[in-house]
């Protein structure tokens, strides 16, 4: 036992004891440094000087740059793009005190040619005292996740060009078997109706009773034209209605409000405040297909019994809302299901720089809206 300045005894650790510690600290030193060592992610580790002090063999091979080159060092000696990263200032705040949130940026190492991205933490670090000694940094090599994001980014980019693009062939065919429909078509069942009508005033001239069954057949027969006319004059409009290109979207809606309340006996109401601006044909058209499936949904799962249809012109566009009162969905079960429909008019309104929203009315039913960014008539 030894005594000290004062008299008092100071204690004195035996020999074997302080093996034991140095044997302790030194195993303790080994296991830190195999953690660094097999770390798979960067650990850096700043003295109070903001001057690097631990630079792990995850930081060599990511930066291209051996820890001999960095340690002691301020980090913009090494790496100038730091400050326009902005991770110096962070490394500030840590020896302040303050746990700044985790962040990305991109690097780019002249030395080695190193380039990416990275996301970096950086905390304060302390003694067994509290005190502030230093900050550690915890790096992530990002690169391979931002190329994947990138690439996943531009392939949706594509999808989306590639669906609008088939929507738009996809009208003009629809436009063009409607126009030949309509006109080739009905122009043969109109002369087709000619001869018939033609063939029955001959009959009728004859005043022969053996006429009579040939008469009936005839005159059947041109009823039958007749409603075959209907038919491909509806199947027409199905593909393309024509009140849509010569009167505008409002016209056409109305037009199909009232078809669909005859059909399906939910009444249905059309109204708008203001004059809807013209919207260029492509942007009609895809509206009134947005309209048209919308209303479709209406019959096959909302048990309503009325349809609300308003048209709304705000200064950065045009809205087109359709309401009914039937008995809503669960947002959990749609965005589940996420039916073809609800995709296809998401992809419509995207296509159209426009977005399509559907949720459940307060007081019961659901609400499509839809928004289309103001754009010049072409």
């Amino acid at each position: 036992m030894r005594m000290n300045r004062v008299g008092k005894k100071k204690d004195v650790m035996s020999a074997p004891a302080q093996t034991r510690v140095d044997k302790a600290l030194l195993e303790a030193n080994q296991f830190n440094q195999q953690i660094l060592f097999a770390a798979h992610e960067g650990i850096i580790v700043y003295g109070p000087d903001l001057r690097y002090r631990i630079w792990n063999p995850f930081m060599e091979r990511m930066s291209g740059i051996p820890a001999a080159a960095v340690l002691g060092r301020h980090p913009l000696e090494v790496f100038p793009f730091l400050r326009e990263a902005g991770v110096v200032e962070v490394i500030e705040k840590a020896l302040a005190g303050e746990c700044p949130p985790a962040r990305d940026f991109a690097f780019q190492v002249p030395q080695s040619g190193r380039a990416g991205w990275a996301s970096d933490c950086t905390a304060p670090l302390r003694n067994a005292d509290g005190v502030i000694i230093g900050a550690v940094g915890m790096v992530r090599d990002m690169t391979t996740r931002k190329q994947a994001e990138t690439d996943l980014r531009a392939s949706k980019e594509v999808l989306q060009a590639l669906t609008a693009r088939l929507q738009i062939l996809r009208e003009e065919e629809r436009t063009r078997i409607a126009r030949a429909v309509h006109d080739e078509l009905g122009q043969e069942l109109t002369g087709l109706k000619m001869d018939l009508r033609w063939l029955e005033h001959g009959l009728e001239e004859l005043h022969d009773p053996r006429a009579s069954p040939l008469l009936e057949k005839t005159m059947a027969a041109t009823d039958l034209v007749d409603t075959t006319i209907k038919t491909v004059q509806r199947i027409a409009t199905d593909l393309r209605p024509a009140v849509l290109d010569k009167l505008g979207l409002v016209a056409a809606v109305r037009r199909e409000a009232v078809q669909f309340q005859e059909h399906s006996g939910i009444a249905s109401r059309v109204t708008h405040s203001d004059v809807v601006p013209q919207l260029p044909a492509a942007t009609e058209i895809g509206c009134f297909r947005i309209f048209q499936e919308a209303m479709t949904n209406v019959v096959r799962h909302a048990a309503a019994t009325a349809v609300e249809v308003d048209f709304q012109t705000p200064p950065d566009g045009l809205v087109l809302e359709i309401r009914d009162n039937g008995k809503g969905f669960s947002l959990g079960l749609a965005e589940k299901a996420e039916s073809l429909g609800l995709l296809g008019m998401r992809e419509r309104a995207r296509a159209l720089g426009g977005e399509l929203t559907v949720r459940p009315q307060a007081e019961g039913g659901t609400v499509v809206r839809l928004w289309i960014p103001k754009t010049d008539r072409k």
